[in-house]
């Protein structure tokens, strides 16, 4: 059995978060006779520097320096470190050379964070006892010419990766870049933000791997940013094409191509995205509906909510929603209910974004509030003189199950 794991750059953060990855890549998968193919981000707070370094302050790569040798202060093994000091020895080398063109150089310079950091994780496994071997993106991930944003050309890549499924034996494991490409001239291309998840499902769906992993520090898919609400919850399912429209407004950072490869080869392909910890949300073919929304996107600039979900576009949906803020006297600017997918926006203003946001999601998709009133027909209300019909808010009903939801 194959699993493509995908480890999020916001649990790279120092050598020991490496080994700690690794371990459990050992416990999780490889003890239990699954073979990985590993995915790796940059280390946390690298490729931001780089960016500046690529894009705006070249004396950033200084920086880059420094953050790369704390990294590697504790690797003993002298390969490891010649090949992670040469990575960093043709950025300087690339950012000097004033006749680099941005279509060539800005992604040269950018993707070496990801390239550091398939080293070291091969460096860590190698480190605990198992057998990595390395596989640079670059010769297996084809792109378009699109280098600071590329889609990956699918048929391309099944050309060159289709065969690697075969390194994988018992006590071995794969380790490639994420983020990163190569358009058909050899030019380094990138994918965008968030562009490694991109890439692993890009992979499980070409070599028919029919799990795929997604590993951060959050437990799943959250109902909405808990910056902008603390009653934000796990939503356990999604399917392929909520999971495509929640990418496509940025729900939990995905980058907005990450799961077309899903829909390109029509497998089976179980997405599950969470933590070490738990793995909450489950993305798959087909998927549950609620009968209301699951997911809040909140996006700033320009203002907006985007309600995802099976029935986010239904009228009855749609009215309820125009009902709630319209009692909060929230002014709703324009709405789009598209039938083709699971989608509806909302825009209101800026000012009033947040407020409004939190109102939807918990009146909407939690369905706090609207609790029934039952009728106590065995309460007496005795020599009051009149005739009381007594009633009981049942807070049962709540999300949690609990007057509780209402603070």
């Amino acid at each position: 059995m194959y699993v493509v794991v995908k480890i999020g750059g916001s649990l790279l953060k120092s050598i020991d978060s490496y080994i700690h990855n690794a371990l459990k890549i050992m416990e999780v998968f490889i003890e239990k006779n699954v073979y990985p193919l590993i995915i790796v981000s940059a280390p946390k707070g690298l490729t931001d520097l780089l960016y500046e370094a690529a894009n705006s302050d070249p004396s950033k790569i200084r920086q880059v320096e420094e953050r790369v040798y704390e990294l590697i202060s504790e690797v003993d093994n002298e390969a490891f470190r010649r090949r992670i000091e040469s990575i960093l020895l043709k950025a300087k080398l690339i950012l000097n050379n004033k006749k680099s063109t941005d279509q060539v150089f800005k992604p040269a310079i950018i993707s070496i964070g990801e390239r550091i950091s398939r080293v070291l994780m091969e460096y860590v496994l190698d480190y605990i006892g198992v057998e990595a071997i390395g596989l640079d993106a670059r010769d297996y991930i084809i792109t378009d010419n699109n280098y600071l944003d590329a889609h990956i050309d699918l048929r391309r890549t099944k050309y060159r990766i289709g065969w690697v499924k075969k390194l994988l034996r018992d006590g071995t494991a794969l380790v490639m870049e994420g983020f990163i490409g190569s358009s058909i001239e050899g030019y380094t291309t990138l994918l965008g933000r968030g562009g490694s998840d991109y890439t692993a499902v890009a992979v499980a769906s070409i070599l028919g791997i029919n799990d795929v992993y997604l590993v951060t520090d959050v437990n799943g898919v959250m109902s909405i940013d808990p910056r902008i609400d603390h009653k934000a919850v796990i939503v356990r399912e999604l399917s392929y094409d909520e999971a495509i429209v929640a990418a496509e407004h940025r729900v939990k950072g995905f980058n907005k191509k990450s799961f077309y490869p899903l829909i390109e080869y029509n497998n089976n392909i179980v997405v599950h995205v969470g933590s070490w910890n738990m793995f909450g949300t489950i993305i798959k073919k087909k998927a549950k509906t609620l009968g209301k929304p699951k997911v809040l996107g909140v996006r700033k600039s320009p203002s907006y909510m985007a309600l995802i979900g099976g029935c986010s576009s239904n009228s009855y949906i749609v009215k309820k929603v125009l009902d709630v803020l319209l009692e909060r006297g929230i002014g709703i600017q324009e709405i789009q209910a598209y039938s083709e997918k699971p989608l509806s926006i909302l825009k209101v203003s800026y000012d009033e974004l947040v407020s409004a946001s939190r109102i939807i999601h918990r009146e909407i998709i939690l369905g706090e509030g609207g609790t029934p009133l039952i009728p106590l027909k065995r309460v007496v209300l005795r020599d009051t003189g009149r005739d009381y019909r007594i009633y009981a808010k049942f807070e049962g009903a709540n999300p949690t199950g609990s007057f509780k939801d209402r603070g």
